[in-house]
């Protein structure tokens, strides 16, 4: 999506210092609520800078303003991200005037803080707690913002649109984005900063023409590709040059199906969660292309599910106890369920997830039997080292039901989009980041 920017030069003109630090100016959005991530602690991410976040619940433009002059924050040229307004027009503001003055307080504030600063300007979001004149004053001031201040970067309305048209989507509650919520918006926020081109930041990492351009990527598969439809997904194809090919086996008795429009016009393959099934098998690879269950690796799904059941979303196995482990969906819940080579499960990760919403799913395997499990733009946490972890180089890769020496776990109805497998190492934070942004930015877009 191309968006429409401003230049955000500050008041000293064109400047070629370094930006040195991300200012968050703002309220409980950008600060955090709850056990969500803060905005900074996402859209910095690609940026390699370490954010300063000034954000302050309940806080009002002229607060902010107040929070900006007095910000504690190490001297160097900055870009100064404000976001609020959302608490003037819940206490009764109606008049867009007023608020472009207070936003131009703020801005007056950040450039006497930080002089030669970039200043970017996010509109406001919708909240279902404004409404009527007040929802009036929002859009009107949104749609002022952009010729209001010259020299600043704003973070257009129709960037965020989505959220409120899927506001059950993507609202933690009436006001505040959730996890979702707040990695789409901050993706506008990464788009639009470095469309902008202002001078000093740093050249940031670019979205990915493919995610099997990350190295170490050994395996990429989307469902816009590759896929084999009769009667039922009969062959899914690897789009990295290693043929990791996906087909039905053993326990996989039926087909998943093939969903050419999922209900947002890109296609899924849906899994039953009680024959269905693929798997891709490493003895038939090169050495050089197998992963056995002692290695690290990192595999990141994206998935949707719905609210009931308890099933397998994928397996990393070999083929007994020779340590093997799960990504399991319980009602609204993913984890990690491990079981290692003596048949003793441990299962942890415990992330709770919105039903019959997309998200990505990313597991860790440090290859000391240390697991890690992350959602979305959740920093992955775990358990481990998992006890006598065994090593098997006999071991297959699972998409749904598979071969397990226990059986399939009780059905679930899981849909998957695509999946990447990075092996040898755990993939890092820019990489998932860059992962996400593909694949819902670029390939599969809301």
């Amino acid at each position: 999506m191309r968006l429409g920017v401003g230049l955000g030069l500050g008041v000293g003109g064109i400047h070629t210092i370094p930006i040195e630090a991300f200012v968050f100016a703002g309220d409980s959005i950008t600060g955090g609520q709850g056990v969500s991530p803060t905005m900074p602690d996402m859209a910095c991410v690609p940026w390699g800078i370490t954010p300063q976040n000034i954000g302050v619940s309940n806080h009002t433009l002229t607060q902010i303003a107040a929070d900006i002059a007095a910000a504690d924050v190490p001297e160097g040229r900055a870009i100064v991200v404000i976001g609020g307004g959302i608490n003037d027009l819940a206490a009764g503001e109606t008049s867009s005037p007023v608020m472009l003055t207070r936003f131009g307080t703020c801005v007056t504030a950040a450039r006497a803080r930080f002089p030669g600063c970039a200043i970017a300007i996010c509109t406001i979001l919708p909240s279902t707690l404004v409404t009527g004149d007040q929802e009036t004053c929002r859009t009107t001031t949104n749609a002022a913002l952009p010729g209001a201040f010259p020299g600043v970067t704003i973070i257009p309305a129709a960037a965020v649109a989505q959220l409120a048209v899927h506001s059950g989507t993507y609202y933690g509650d009436q006001t505040h984005p959730n996890m979702l919520g707040r990695e789409y918006y901050c993706y506008c926020v990464y788009e639009t900063l470095r469309a902008a081109g202002i001078p000093g930041l740093p050249v940031p990492a670019a979205p990915l023409a493919h995610v099997r351009d990350i190295p170490d990527v050994i395996c990429e598969i989307g469902a816009d590709s590759g896929i084999t439809d009769s009667s039922g997904v009969t062959s899914w194809l690897d789009e990295t040059a290693n043929d990791h090919d996906f087909v039905p086996i053993g326990l996989s008795t039926t087909r998943p199906a093939y969903n050419a429009d999922d209900g947002d016009g890109y296609p899924s393959v849906q899994f039953d969660g009680s024959s269905d099934g693929l798997v891709f098998e490493y003895s038939t690879h090169p050495s050089s292309q197998k992963i056995d269950t002692g290695a690290a690796y990192t595999v990141v799904v994206m998935f949707r599910a719905d609210a009931t059941g308890d099933g397998e979303l994928s397996a990393f196995s070999g083929t007994v106890f020779e340590g093997r482990s799960f990504l399991r969906c319980n009602t609204t819940t993913i984890t990690n369920l491990v079981q290692d080579d003596g048949g003793h499960q441990s299962e942890h990760g415990g992330k709770t997830f919105a039903a019959d919403v997309w998200h990505t799913v990313h597991q860790h395997h440090n290859g000391s039997g240390t697991f890690r499990l992350g959602l979305n733009s959740e920093t992955p946490t775990g358990a481990g080292p998992v006890a006598s972890w065994g090593a098997s180089t006999s071991i297959r890769f699972a998409l749904g039901v598979w071969l397990a020496n226990a059986g399939p776990i009780a059905p679930r109805d899981v849909r998957i989009r695509a999946l990447a497998l990075v092996k040898g190492r755990e993939a890092t934070a820019l990489e998932l980041w860059l992962i996400r942004h593909y694949w819902r930015r670029v390939r599969f877009p809301a």
